[in-house]
């Protein structure tokens, strides 16, 4: 027979791994970086890959009208090659125009399957990783170094 003081214990202990595990899924939600350093200017291509490596969406990138005159930005608008497939997302890297040491690379998609891990991938370097929310959605941002740059400016 067990002994009803230990029933609050457990429950308590119980309750703090969920929320524990809830929390680790939000912080991967969040994203991950994973290349260190890697010079994305001429980027060409643009590929989402889930956790087991497959491409699920895709897109060239092509370069976006600035109004800002100091920067230069390029943007892929990713679909599915799979027919009927919902799943869309935008992958953009933003740079200075004069001497840039470092790239903003964004990646937002909607109707991902949620609960999975994506990786995003440029020209073959993967460059941030993330979980898609319960919704589907997921926002990845990231100031990414380019090798070689000068950083005293």
């Amino acid at each position: 027979m067990r002994n009803r003081g230990q029933t609050l214990p457990v429950a308590g202990l119980s309750a703090t791994i969920l929320v524990a595990a809830y929390m680790v899924v939000q912080l991967h939600g969040q994203g991950t970086a994973i290349a260190d350093s890697v010079d994305l200017r001429n980027a060409a291509t643009a590929e989402l890959r889930d956790a087991q490596g497959q491409v699920v969406l895709s897109g060239p990138f092509m370069l976006e009208d600035e109004d800002d005159a100091e920067d230069v930005e390029r943007k892929a608008s990713l679909q599915s090659s799979s027919t009927g497939a919902q799943a869309s997302g935008v992958a953009e890297v933003e740079f200075a125009r004069e001497k840039p040491i470092e790239q903003e690379v964004e990646f937002a998609g909607r109707n991902l399957q949620a609960g999975v891990r994506y990786t995003l991938v440029v020209d073959g370097h993967e460059v941030l990783a993330g979980v898609a929310g319960r919704n589907g959605v997921l926002e990845l941002e990231r100031n990414v170094p380019i090798p070689g740059a000068d950083v005293t400016k």
